[in-house]
């Protein structure tokens, strides 16, 4: 038998980071614009190849389950920045996902983010796009194979099941689940496991590129496609900042099935209503070739500038001595912030029921929180079901709270 491996563990903070994406992905048709596609995704231009394909039980990841992908990589970037160690494994509690990428709070939408899951992980692309990024650590890169992968290797969805109560004929009580599928659980910590090619380009940073919060708001595919390859595509130091294409190239490069008159008539709606984040579009004619140009529209507000790194300041000891023969300056009171003493109110609330639930089920275990300390009292024989996972989870939940409570 094998020995076992305990893989890292990456756990997504509370805190909303900054947003970044994968440029590879914005500048080329790997998703779906259209929501429950089966037909594959074939591209093939300028010595790029590229298949996308799911079996039809799922359909094809599309550009509103990407967000899950931003959504990880933003966070392992923000963690690469701040020093701390990334691990292509992520556990991530769903509510804190689905309220940072701006989508409503429920059961339903709880199993619209299932489903994304499923769909990430059942779609399979082929393409040469940084070739030696879609072998695993430990695979040897041999020029002229094939190597498929997914967007997801893993994932994990704890369920929960509705109990089915029935007496039999013998007036034995049975309990059994009503669906044997059941639910996902949205009150544990869910996992995913990035492709070693959406990991990579995380990992180096240089693949990344930052995204608008708003571009969470918007709800059709061809916009949030359009957003992204702006993002790519528009120079950010060049005067005019634009870039242009032929309408029918655009079209090839989104991978869309349709008719080129219905995109057209897209583009042109896009054009008009101007709903894109930092950029604007305009269509135009040049001879007899339709062009379209992306532009970074200065009437539009931009992204958040980047945090300025603190400088360390090294200063005389002559005039720390001054400093100090001098009288302080007084600092004006502190309001208290109410929003503040809220959000600390509901971390703590959040808390104690995740205790709650942790330690329901657990015989002869009983765990508390007094609002600063978790009690763990194993009662007899409560350390034989107290898992490393039970333990794993709570330090993740007391975590969570702590990093909520001292903001």
């Amino acid at each position: 038998m094998g020995d076992l491996v305990q893989l890292s563990l990456f756990m997504v903070s509370t805190v909303d980071p900054p947003w970044r994406d994968n440029r590879d992905a914005m500048a080329y048709p790997l998703l779906s614009l259209e929501k429950r596609r089966t037909a594959p995704i074939e591209y093939a231009r300028n010595g790029v190849s590229i298949e996308v394909h799911s079996p039809a039980k799922f359909g094809l990841a599309t550009i509103w389950d990407w967000d899950l992908i931003i959504f990880a990589a933003s966070h392992l970037n923000q963690a690469i920045e701040d020093g701390r160690k990334p691990a292509p494994r992520i556990s991530f509690v769903p509510y804190d996902c689905l309220r940072q990428i701006g989508r409503p709070i429920g059961g339903a939408h709880y199993k619209m983010l299932a489903e994304a899951i499923r769909r990430l992980r059942a779609t399979t692309i082929i393409t040469n796009v940084r070739f030696d990024d879609a072998v695993e650590e430990d695979g040897d890169v041999v020029p002229g194979e094939e190597r498929p992968f997914s967007w997801l290797t893993d994932y994990r969805l704890p369920k929960k099941y509705r109990p089915r109560v029935y007496t039999t004929p013998d007036d034995i009580t049975h309990i059994t689940p009503q669906d044997h599928k059941g639910e996902p659980d949205p009150r544990q910590p869910w996992e995913i496991k990035l492709s070693p090619w959406l990991y990579r380009a995380i990992v180096r940073q240089r693949d990344l590129r930052a995204v608008h919060p708003d571009y969470f708001l918007l709800t059709g595919g061809v916009e949030r496609w359009l957003y992204r390859l702006a993002r790519k595509a528009v120079p950010e130091k060049v005067e005019p900042p634009e870039f242009r294409f032929r309408l029918e190239t655009l079209f090839e490069v989104s991978g869309l099935a349709g008719r080129l008159r219905r995109f057209r008539g897209a583009i042109e709606r896009i054009a008009a209503e101007a709903p894109l984040p930092e950029y604007s579009v305009r269509v135009e004619r040049d001879g007899r070739d339709e062009m379209v140009t992306l532009y970074r529209d200065p009437a539009k507000p931009g992204r958040a500038a980047r945090p300025t790194p603190a400088v360390e300041q090294v200063v005389p000891l002559a005039s720390i001595a001054d400093a100090a023969s001098e009288r302080p300056a007084e600092k004006p009171p502190v309001a208290p912030d109410p929003d503040r003493a809220a959000r600390h109110e509901l971390a703590t609330q959040k808390l104690m029921r995740q205790v709650l639930e942790l330690g329901s089920g657990l015989r002869g275990l009983k765990i508390a929180f007094d609002e600063t300390t978790i009690l763990i009292n194993y009662g007899t024989g409560g350390d034989e079901e107290w898992s490393p996972e039970h333990k794993a989870k709570l330090r993740h939940f007391f975590n969570e709270w702590r990093r909520a409570h001292d903001d």
